[in-house]
């Protein structure tokens, strides 16, 4: 499964490498955050539809209905180009294996590594 939160209030801005940026930068995003993104718990909603919504085929790729996926309730998507794009697909198995060091076998079918 993959899950797009949509924009949910989320330190992903605010803290880590963004957390030196300075003070003007720290008071402009949280404006922004408190404005114009979604509650954390309002995020969240994608990620438990797709773990907990019977039948949905594994692979599925969910995100919020609205507007550039931005808001509203979860939904699995089918349109996006990229749930297509093998080439990158294998790319991120591959460089997420190295990253991670745990190796898959692929199932039958699947397309063979680079």
């Amino acid at each position: 499964m993959a899950v797009a939160p949509g924009l949910t209030r989320t330190n992903v801005l605010t803290g880590g490498a963004h957390s030196g940026r300075g003070r003007a930068y720290g008071l402009l995003t949280r404006l922004l955050l408190s404005v114009a993104f979604r509650p954390t718990a309002e995020g969240a909603k994608t990620s438990l539809y797709a773990a907990t919504v019977p039948g949905l085929p594994g692979g599925s790729y969910v995100a919020p209905d609205g507007p550039l996926q931005l808001r509203g309730r979860p939904a699995p998507r089918t349109r996006e180009r990229a749930l297509y794009d093998v080439v990158t697909a294998r790319r991120l198995w591959t460089v997420s294996e190295r990253l991670t060091g745990v190796r898959f076998a692929l199932p039958d079918g699947a397309p063979p590594r680079p």
